[in-house]
């Protein structure tokens, strides 16, 4: 479940992105 990060093709990281 990304939102809208950098890796927009990444799934679930850590409290990484917001």
């Amino acid at each position: 479940m990304d939102w809208n990060d950098e890796n927009s093709s990444v799934v679930v990281k850590p409290s990484n992105t917001r």
